[in-house]
């Protein structure tokens, strides 16, 4: 055993479980609006498609492995299937059992009479089963008893029921698969982020379902929402919000925040609480730019163009806002025109002042003129009477 490989890691059992997720979702997507899928039921996966239910087996095996006639991965699942077949080995009962499996069938093996395209001819369960016989595992041998106990109708309609997709796309493969095949409609620079947002969505649904929380199936037309959602914030009209109720490590601290934009707000007598807002909306709008920057860098130049439209909208509020100001007007009033010029331009709901026209989020507004508030050099001040002031208020600092 080579040395970096520990016989009681949980690695394996782990990337079956993800296995199972992700290839539940890539299933999904290839079947129709109103299928259906449920984890972890009466199979790894159950599916149901236009009426017809299938338990389904899911093996993600070793690159290279193959399936052969005695290979334990085939035999436990007949194990499983042949048990919910005796509770009603009917012919009107429709259900179907599926083996998806990233090992190839071995050639010559008698399972290539499950592939899709091949039927069980008569005689072939007899040949099966005597196959099994021969085997030394105890397990295999139970099962090969429990076939030999239906009647010849019994083996050859269960047998019928059986599908092996060899084969299967591995684990690593089906993110780019998916991507490819149902995100067509997402411009290619964004379907990696737009599927990482889908599997984490896939992946906290599968999780309640696993855990009891929710209790019905997942129906195609619910994933396909969701994506549909996810790409309409990548039009040349929106962008992905993914920080809007997003909160700093620490609680805004109003009185003792020594950061420029907020002693900009003390300045004009922003109430502490408007202060700690303020605080957040920062905190989320630079996270937010750095995610849009992340996934695609061509959108630092647009932030760049958005803050010049910002600082440019501040200048023109500002003249009519601050066109009767005198050097005698009372602190007070300075005051209160410098919270007018904020709140006239944090709080408006312009299209003017979204970057995109359907990116309507209060905090990328709000936070984006905290951000140009907070330069060194700041590109837009509150107090009409700040440049004059910038030692005091900055506490000894400069521009």
């Amino acid at each position: 055993m080579p040395a970096n490989k520990n016989p009681f890691s949980a690695g394996a059992p782990a990337l079956g479980y993800n296995y199972q997720q992700r290839f539940a979702l890539w299933w999904l997507l290839g079947a129709p609006e109103d299928a259906e899928c449920q984890i972890e039921c009466d199979d790894d996966i159950d599916l149901t498609d236009q009426g017809q239910q299938s338990l389904g087996s899911l093996k993600h095996k070793a690159e290279g492995d193959t399936l052969t006639d005695l290979s334990l991965d085939f035999w436990k699942s007949v194990r499983i299937w042949l048990e919910h077949f005796k509770k009603n080995p009917q012919p009107t009962n429709k259900m179907r059992f599926v083996l998806f499996t990233t090992s190839k069938i071995s050639a010559g093996s008698l399972l290539d009479t499950f592939l899709p395209a091949a039927n069980v001819s008569e005689g072939f369960p007899d040949n099966l089963i005597e196959k099994g016989a021969r085997s030394k595992s105890d397990l295999i041998l139970s099962v090969v008893s429990d076939l030999k106990a239906l009647t010849v109708q019994e083996r050859e309609d269960f047998f019928g029921r059986l599908k092996i997709f060899d084969s299967e796309p591995r684990i690593d493969e089906l993110p780019k698969k998916i991507q490819n095949l149902h995100l067509r409609a997402v411009p290619p620079i964004y379907r990696e982020v737009v599927y990482e947002s889908l599997e984490g969505w896939w992946f906290d649904l599968t999780i309640k379902m696993m855990n009891g929380e929710r209790t019905t199936p997942i129906i195609g037309m619910e994933a396909w929402e969701k994506i549909w959602g996810l790409a309409a914030q990548y039009r040349e009209d929106n962008l992905p919000i993914d920080y809007e109720f997003a909160d700093p490590n620490e609680e805004p601290d109003a009185e003792n925040d020594s950061r420029n934009f907020v002693k900009q707000l003390r300045s004009i007598g922003i109430s502490s609480d408007r202060i700690k807002r303020s605080i957040v909306d920062y905190y989320r709008a630079t996270q937010q730019r750095s995610e849009w920057v992340r996934v695609d860098l061509k959108l630092d130049g647009e932030l760049e163009l958005y803050d010049r439209r910002l600082v440019g909208e501040w200048a023109r509020q500002r003249e009519i806002i601050w066109e009767a100001i005198e050097d005698t007007t009372p602190e007070k009033e300075l005051r209160s025109l410098g919270k007018k010029l904020l709140d006239t331009l944090t709080t408006s709901d312009s299209e003017r002042l979204r970057i995109r026209p359907r990116v309507t989020a209060t905090f990328v507004l709000a936070g984006s003129y905290h951000i140009l508030a907070n330069e060194d050099e700041p590109l837009v001040h509150w107090h009409p009477h700040f440049r004059k002031r910038v030692q005091e208020i900055f506490g000894g600092g400069g521009i």
